[in-house]
């Protein structure tokens, strides 16, 4: 789920202990197991000790979460992204947000979002900012305006009058918020058509 490249970045390779476990195992899952949580307290301590503008967090996994290993196409190999990535990645930036100090570095959170309810939980975990691949590929320019029409909605319902406000909140003690799911008229459950 969490990949460091090693090669592309020089204090990743002197410090990130994973980095050799994730290039020797690329093609297996299995054997990556508890070195992950590892590795993103590697990747923390880099990003803080080199005072990073920010990290992508995280935009492709080689698991198969869920349904998606009932598909013959999960059998294939390489990485999945989109929708099944959504709770993964989102765990992952939420370990990411706590391990490097809650907003010290700006998060972008990425991996499954396509609705506002995805960018908004995004948001919670810990993003500052959040990024759209698949579901730009699949329902077109157009699902951005909806996106952002969905998570002005949720900011509005439960308080918030920016984006910034609501970074980080599901961190803080006694500010859980429910998950709305999409909004009337949404192209958020684009990726179930033809299901």
């Amino acid at each position: 789920m969490l990949l460091c490249y090693s090669n592309s970045c020089k204090a990743l390779k002197e410090t990130c202990s994973c980095t050799t476990q994730f290039n020797s195992h690329s093609n297996s899952s299995q054997a990556l197991g508890g070195n992950i949580l590892l590795c993103a307290q590697d990747i923390a301590a880099v990003a803080l000790k080199y005072k990073l503008d920010g990290l992508i967090v995280s935009n492709t996994t080689i698991t198969r979460p869920g349904a998606v290993a009932q598909y013959p196409e999960g059998k294939e190999a390489g990485g999945l992204s989109g929708p099944p990535l959504m709770d993964l990645a989102t765990d992952v930036l939420a370990d990411m947000y706590r391990l490097t100090g809650k907003g010290k570095i700006p998060l972008i959170g990425c991996g499954g979002v396509s609705n506002g309810e995805d960018a908004y939980r995004k948001i919670r975990a810990g993003a500052s900012l959040v990024q759209l691949y698949t579901a730009l590929a699949y329902a077109g320019p157009g699902v951005v305006p909806t996106i952002k029409a969905e998570l002005a909605r949720l900011l509005e319902r439960d308080g918030f009058e920016s984006v910034a406000a609501a970074v980080g909140v599901d961190h803080q003690p006694g500010k859980r918020y429910e998950n709305a799911g999409p909004q009337e008229g949404s192209r958020g459950t684009w990726w179930k058509q033809g299901s």
